[in-house]
């Protein structure tokens, strides 16, 4: 059988690939001899990757796509073509702020409709729909669905209310689908901080996170580790060292731009608190089981700490402050036990329900 799958991949996104993987992980314990390709951003650095064969995703421009559907040497429309299934991959795809992802990942999966695949959407959150378009996209791409799978109960609703009358599974973030790997060591002062640029995002708002971790790093001695989930066009490097330009004891600041998904989690499982704007930078510390500050740039966040009931330990960009971060972290070291243990029992729940989830797709492909 063959599987064609769609995402934000090759995008240098580390909470993507780890969907990615966590999709892949899912697609071989249901059958190892699958035989999978990936519509990628990069299919190169994706074969790399995950081991898998890649090719181009289906241009969003409108001559271009015309162009890839005319194009009999177009290696993208033959694997489609010949595929049995298509899979658009989980993510924020879907209703967030980027307006032209609606668009981008509409394209993938009408056009796997238009050479008549069954499409399969898995582990997607659905944002807030403004506009006609979004609403009239949005619908016509999982209307016709063979099966919808949702991250948070949030996506499903808004789903139902714009007349998507099938069943709607939800299953939590494809990263959970991921065995832990448990560390007993203990954990250190550390603190890892994983933020986004974001249109809006004031000088006010860096220069409190940087008066933050001084405070943290002079008066709790903890060593701060900042980490890069994006890479290459919307990187979160400028941002980082926006912020470490604002600090004044840059020698308790470890500053690791490029590092492996391996490296990633090693560094979550020591650390005793994440302060984290990045989607997946809180799904990582969930499943180490370390305390958080989320600031909550986008629905999916809300969504996700909204099931979990760990929603009291956000702040929006713009009320954050030294002030409230300080309350924040008093908040949280005070509830780290209770913290801990609803982390522990929704990594294990949801690794169940993917479990159980997988026992669904099996039947859906055959």
């Amino acid at each position: 059988m063959k599987i064609v799958l769609t995402g934000n991949y090759g995008a240098e996104n580390a909470g993507d690939e780890m969907i990615l993987k966590g999709l892949l992980t899912t697609l071989t314990n249901i059958l190892p001899s699958l035989e999978i390709t990936i519509l990628s951003g990069n299919p190169e650095q994706t074969k790399l990757l995950h081991k898998v064969p890649s090719e181009k995703k289906f241009p969003s421009g409108v001559h271009s796509l015309i162009s890839s559907i005319f194009d009999r040497k177009s290696q993208t429309r033959k694997t489609v073509k010949d595929c049995d299934y298509f899979i658009l991959g989980g993510g924020g795809l879907f209703g967030g702020p980027n307006k032209k992802a609606n668009i981008i990942w509409g394209v993938q999966a009408l056009m796997a409709y238009f050479y008549k695949k069954p499409v399969i959407i898995y582990g997607q959150s659905v944002g807030e729909i403004r506009t006609r378009f979004e609403k009239w996209i949005i619908k016509k791409v999982f209307s016709q669905a063979a099966l919808i799978v949702v991250r948070d109960k949030k996506s499903a609703e808004r789903l139902k209310t714009l007349g998507i009358n099938k069943e709607i599974h939800i299953v939590p973030d494809m990263a959970f689908a991921l065995e832990n790997s448990e560390t007993k060591e203990p954990r250190k002062n550390i603190m890892v901080v994983a933020l986004r640029q974001i249109e809006g995002l004031t000088r006010d708002f860096k220069v409190s996170v940087a008066e933050f971790i001084d405070w943290l790093t002079v008066e709790k001695r903890y060593v701060v580790k900042i980490v890069n989930f994006q890479e290459g066009d919307a990187s979160d490097d400028i941002l980082h060292k926006s912020i470490l330009k604002l600090s004044e004891y840059k020698e308790h600041i470890e500053y690791l731009p490029k590092i492996t998904d391996q490296k990633l989690l090693e560094i979550f499982q020591e650390a005793k608190l994440v302060l984290g704007m990045r989607f997946h930078s809180i799904v990582y510390s969930i499943k180490t089981k370390t305390p958080f500050i989320s600031i909550d740039y986008a629905p999916k966040v809300q969504d996700l700490l909204g099931d979990i009931g760990l929603d009291s330990y956000m702040l929006k960009p713009e009320k954050v402050s030294l002030s409230s971060l300080k309350q924040r972290f008093e908040e949280v070291m005070k509830d780290q036990e209770k913290i801990i243990s609803i982390e522990e029992k929704y990594t294990k729940d949801s690794y169940e329900k993917h479990q159980e989830m997988e026992k669904i797709l099996a039947k859906i492909l055959f």
